[in-house]
């Protein structure tokens, strides 16, 4: 399994392509920052 804070840090560092792409694709960055910080959430187990 993939270090989840790595996924998460992975998935934040996506929302630094934001400032270089009009407004009306920034969806598709948020929809995806989403499932991957989802999938890593599901992922984390508990003790």
């Amino acid at each position: 399994m993939t270090d989840p804070d790595a996924r998460v840090a992975a998935a934040i560092a996506r929302l630094d392509e934001l400032s270089e792409l009009p407004v009306v694709e920034h969806v598709d960055i948020y929809a995806d920052v989403h499932e991957r910080l989802s999938s890593a959430l599901s992922d984390v187990t508990t003790d």
